[in-house]
């Protein structure tokens, strides 16, 4: 993923923070991740293991309810967890000493964005110092709860991408931030009722669909895909003009409703005859 950043800029003055404010005087709480190790946490990484294993499975073997479970699994594992934030040390202003050498005057601490496979900006964190390390050995890994990293990224409007540069990363979209921010159950919308029922109601009246199924658009959690895919079965013998202009219409109508809009983070069409 390519990479964007954000920066703080650092001044380098004694006894004083990055905003110039004197430390003397101050009281700091103890820090919960004091001796932590590095290490991946143990049920994220269980989690994560099962859900590997199910995306390996025969496709036609599991179901759609199995594949939210195991995500869900997921979502709830990296709320609870602690997460590393990468930080990358880059170059501020320059001056110039009285010897007359280029000396660096002040430090910026970028805290990077990457670009997802759909162009849509995502904020990495890691689950620990090895895979920190394997996407950038320079990176500085800053601890942090998963459940604030979910919120962080979700107040910016970003997706949260698990361990980037790992054949095991995973992308959490909006749904599954909002859960491991607030700590409650996720939902996956593709098995949400109320969902499932703004499209239906849609489909209700166009009587060339004869069925249709809502399913999981990414199954592997990594942005290659729709967040939901909707199976319509159309009827045979329509004309070359009318599933086009049928399925740009009925798409309009379902990004008007305000439980799809709401809960889906992207949807996807697929037309199979009835």
């Amino acid at each position: 993923m390519p990479e964007r950043s954000r920066s703080l800029r650092l001044w380098m003055l004694p006894g004083v923070d990055s905003a110039g404010q004197p430390f003397e005087g101050r009281s700091f709480s103890a820090n919960p991740f004091a001796g932590d190790s590095g290490e991946a946490d143990q049920v994220l990484g269980e989690t994560l293991a099962a859900f590997q294993e199910l995306l390996e499975a025969d496709p036609e073997q599991r179901t759609q309810i199995e594949l939210a479970t195991a995500w869900g699994h997921c979502v709830t594992a990296l709320g609870r967890a602690r997460v590393l934030s990468p930080l990358i040390a880059e170059a501020g202003d320059y001056g110039v000493s009285e010897t007359g050498a280029l000396v660096e005057k002040t430090q910026e601490l970028s805290v990077p964005q990457l670009e997802g496979p759909d162009g849509r900006a995502v904020a990495p964190v890691f689950s620990d110092v090895a895979a920190m390390a394997r996407w950038n050995s320079t990176a500085r890994p800053i601890p942090v709860e998963g459940s604030r990293a979910a919120l962080a990224a979700a107040s910016e409007g970003l997706a949260l991408v698990l361990d980037p540069g790992s054949p095991g990363a995973r992308v959490f979209r909006r749904s599954a931030l909002q859960a491991a921010a607030s700590g409650t159950d996720y939902l996956a919308p593709w098995s949400d009722d109320a969902v499932r029922a703004g499209f239906a109601a849609v489909l209700s009246d166009y009587p060339e669909v004869a069925v249709h199924r809502v399913i999981c658009g990414d199954p592997s959690q990594t942005l290659a895909g729709p967040e939901v895919l909707v199976v319509l079965g159309v009827v045979r013998g329509l004309g070359p003009d009318v599933v086009p202009s049928m399925l740009t219409e009925i798409s309009t109508r379902w990004a008007s409703n305000p439980v799809v809009a709401e809960r889906c983070d992207g949807v996807g069409v697929k037309v199979l005859p009835a």
